[in-house]
């Protein structure tokens, strides 16, 4: 046999399923080949290594983490259900609540300024205006008479 045929049914050969004169062709082919050997080698330390892996036995508590952790979703899964409902119908009607609100607070403080005292002073610095305006004629009249 030559090395690219032992290659082919290495992994054969590791596993036991070919028959005996093949596996005593390999064999005495692994004892002459460095090469052979060595890729023999290289596979067999792999298998052992996924051998390994495969045997790992999970922690005790793995069953009740996957439980509790399914009945978390279920609780998130009830909770996203209410957010709909505030999207399409509370947050509008709260919106529009609080444009109210502050319609009304605006108009009852526009309102509070509105008071007889805010308009006498009105009334009086339009007088005194008109008083002004009265002794300032004069003054005027003068100037004209004068020229």
């Amino acid at each position: 046999m030559n090395c690219k045929e032992i290659n082919k049914n290495l992994l054969f050969y590791i596993e036991g399923e070919l028959s005996q004169e093949k596996e005593k062709l390999i064999k005495e082919h692994l004892h002459n080949c460095q090469n052979c050997l060595m890729l023999f080698n290289e596979i067999k330390e792999t298998l052992a290594v996924i051998e390994g892996e495969k045997k790992i036995e999970p922690t005790p508590f793995l069953f009740t983490r996957i439980q509790q952790h399914i009945i978390n979703l279920e609780d998130q899964k009830s909770l996203t259900e209410l957010k709909p409902i505030f999207k399409r119908i509370l947050q509008p009607v709260a919106l529009t609540l609080l444009l109210l609100a502050g319609v009304y607070f605006g108009i009852s403080l526009g309102n509070s300024f509105k008071s007889e005292k805010f308009e006498k002073t009105i009334v009086y610095q339009t007088d005194e205006f008109y008083f002004n305006d009265f002794q300032q004629e004069s003054i005027e009249a003068f100037i004209l008479n004068e020229y």
